[in-house]
């Protein structure tokens, strides 16, 4: 037997998988559509308390604190963004507030927290759904 007649061939057969293959990118659909919905009431939830939360007596900080989505929607962002003070003439002051500073009268030190406690608040119940959802997308896929 000449060296080049010895060899391996490992062969893989799988059945029954062509519904399961057809089926696939409608599971990968259906489960990207649930978790951008989920995403962007999550992402509205933590915009309205940072809202609420934040301080009263700087109604332009409040009116700024945005919702910026990924492209595909399955991340996001609720802040600020610099631009939108600058333009207006202001320093972005939110940095102070959320993260406080030293009254220059009073000398106290002051923190308004209002965008951490917001992602505090939703963060737990965010991932037990994404991890529901992604879980039920597992069982819908194993049947």
């Amino acid at each position: 037997m000449a060296a080049a007649d010895v060899g391996i061939r490992l062969e893989l057969s799988v059945r029954e998988t062509s519904g399961f293959i057809a089926n696939l990118h409608r599971y990968d659909d259906a489960i990207t559509a649930d978790l951008v919905a989920l995403n962007l009431s999550t992402s509205e939830q933590i915009r309205a308390l940072a809202y609420q939360l934040a301080p009263v007596d700087q109604d332009f900080m409040r009116q700024q604190i945005k919702v910026a989505m990924s492209p595909n929607g399955l991340t996001f962002e609720v802040g600020y963004e610099d631009k939108d003070f600058l333009e207006a003439g202001l320093p972005p002051y939110y940095w102070w507030q959320e993260l406080g500073f030293t009254h220059y009268l009073s000398g106290r030190f002051i923190r308004n927290e209002h965008l951490a406690p917001a992602h505090r608040q939703y963060e737990a119940p965010y991932h037990n759904a994404v991890r529901q959802r992604v879980q039920q997308a597992i069982r819908i896929l194993r049947v």
